[in-house]
């Protein structure tokens, strides 16, 4: 029985003591990489998609996670599934973009974005609608401005890269636009 327990004691702290260290670490070593590979403007330009991506998986990782939820009004859940549908898209954008460029990107949420979703996924089903709003709400803002300064660093040495932006922001102005309508009327 003591071997047992230590066995699981043992097999939970290496368990947790991997997941604490792995998830900054492939966000450090994406922007380790892409400092390595890039000259200042392009480099502080691949830092900037680097953050847009983590934002945007956050933003994917709690729009599924209201699909599970039954107790969202019927227009937060029409939110919720158009911006999975939209951010999927941007996903795969953001992606492809980054490899047309050489730049690395992030392949698991920073420490502080997972701790923020792992808030969330504790959070009772009454209070799941306000912090999922919140949450959304600070993300798409941050999203938002790090695909500004993805075009503000990047956009001097890529004509490319403005371009890109500016297809991006309309669509997601529009959903930081419904998520206010959605936090003024609850």
């Amino acid at each position: 029985m003591r071997t047992i327990f230590s066995f699981l004691l043992c097999t939970g702290l290496l368990i947790g003591l991997v997941a604490c260290n792995s998830q900054p670490a492939a966000t450090e070593q994406a922007a380790e990489t892409n400092d390595a590979r890039f000259e200042e403007d392009m480099e502080e330009a691949a830092e900037a998609l680097t953050k847009a991506f983590g934002l945007n998986s956050k933003i994917l990782t709690v729009s599924q996670m209201a699909t599970d939820q039954t107790s969202l009004s019927p227009e937060l859940q029409t939110l919720v599934q158009q911006m999975q549908t939209d951010h999927q898209q941007v996903e795969q954008q953001l992606k492809d973009f980054a490899g047309k460029h050489n730049i690395e990107l992030p392949s698991t949420m920073n420490y502080d974005d997972n701790s923020d979703v792992g808030q969330l996924r504790a959070a009772s089903p009454e209070e799941f609608s306000d912090g999922f709003t919140e949450l959304l709400d600070d993300t798409s803002e941050e999203f938002t401005e790090a695909l500004a300064d993805l075009e503000d660093e990047g956009g001097d040495v890529d004509a490319e890269i403005a371009t890109f932006v500016q297809q991006l922001l309309p669509k997601l102005q529009a959903h930081e636009e419904q998520i206010d309508q959605l936090e003024d009327a609850m």
